[in-house]
């Protein structure tokens, strides 16, 4: 009786870690691979504005040397 107890609280506490470690995975946030080539006249409707920033700065940077 205190073997079965023991089992089903084991593999409960697993299951629990596992959703838990599940929902952390698929809140993880995605890592945009942007190539700055796709900005076409600085502007993408797919490209987040901080993406856009980013890639004039660079831009700039390149220039000045």
């Amino acid at each position: 009786m205190k073997s079965q107890m023991f089992w089903f609280i084991a593999m409960w506490i697993v299951f629990c870690g596992l959703i838990i470690y599940l929902t952390e995975i698929s809140r993880k946030e995605e890592y945009f691979k942007i190539d700055c080539m796709t900005l076409m006249g600085g502007w993408h409707p797919d490209i987040p504005k901080k993406f856009t920033e980013m890639c004039l700065a660079a831009k700039q940077e390149r220039n000045d040397r």
